[in-house]
């Protein structure tokens, strides 16, 4: 528009000097300064629109990565960013030597919760439970929707700070109230399991001590924190909870 107005305006001064008779040369210089002036500002406006578009790239690029790590119906990190995180997040721990638990959850009964109530109300269970997961969490713990129902979340303590987070969290949802499209108000809880990194874990058997320690939550009655250390200890010396085995594991993806 800018550079229009110029034109407009140039052609509209060069036709004023030619009706007025002004002298050839002094036409020429002020057709030369004019032309100069629509050149420079063809240039500034070529300048700024590479510069526009170049800053609506970085943004799209932005957006698209923001995408491919986050869990759209949430809000959460996604399993493909929490995968890479987790190994990440093992690797710098036994790096720098420093304590790490995971801890593992997933919302009790929630099959049942889209059976009797539709999917969209399940979804509203799924963004209102991962919404207090995260009020509670602290910036430099990483909240990951795994899959379905689960959620997990990678923080940067020992045994002590997993324990209190989880029970923040499953407190905090216990107490909510979670208000459905069809306008109903539903109530939930969260099982929850957690495991403190120790010496010769790797990602992968880390995640199963996790995941195991929430299973058995399940299986003592839900709404409940369980550690899978105080898990394991107790099965080494054969008092208390049964040992944890890979058919433990199924069978705890099934009752979900």
């Amino acid at each position: 528009m800018i550079v229009l107005a110029l034109a407009i305006a140039y052609i509209a001064y060069t036709a004023q000097l030619l009706a007025e008779g002004e002298g050839k040369a002094g036409i020429n210089e002020d057709l030369l300064v004019g032309t100069a002036a629509v050149l420079v500002s063809l240039f500034v406006y070529g300048v700024a629109d590479l510069s526009f578009q170049t800053v609506r790239d970085f943004r799209d690029i932005s957006q698209l990565k923001k995408l491919a790590h986050q869990d759209q119906l949430t809000g959460a990190f996604n399993r493909r960013h929490f995968d890479f995180a987790l190994e990440e997040a093992v690797r710098i721990a036994k790096l720098n030597k420093e304590p790490l638990s995971l801890i593992a959850m997933d919302i009790d009964h929630f099959k049942s919760i889209n059976d009797e109530y539709g999917h969209l109300s399940g979804d509203a269970v799924l963004r209102t439970v991962c919404d207090a997961i995260v009020r509670q969490s602290r910036h430099t713990d990483i909240v990951a929707r795994y899959g379905g129902d689960e959620f997990m979340i990678i923080v940067s303590g020992d045994a002590a700070i997993a324990v209190t987070l989880a029970e923040r969290v499953r407190a905090m949802v216990e107490n909510l109230e979670v208000d459905l499209p069809t306008r109903a108000k539903l109530r939930v809880t969260v099982s929850v399991g957690f495991a403190a990194m120790v010496s010769g874990d790797s990602p992968d058997t880390w995640f199963t001590r996790a995941d195991a320690a929430l299973f058995q939550a399940k299986r003592r009655g839900r709404n409940r924190v369980e550690d899978a250390n105080s898990l394991e200890s107790r099965s080494s010396i054969g008092r208390g909870g049964p040992v944890i085995t890979e058919l433990s594991i199924a069978e705890a993806s099934a009752s979900r």
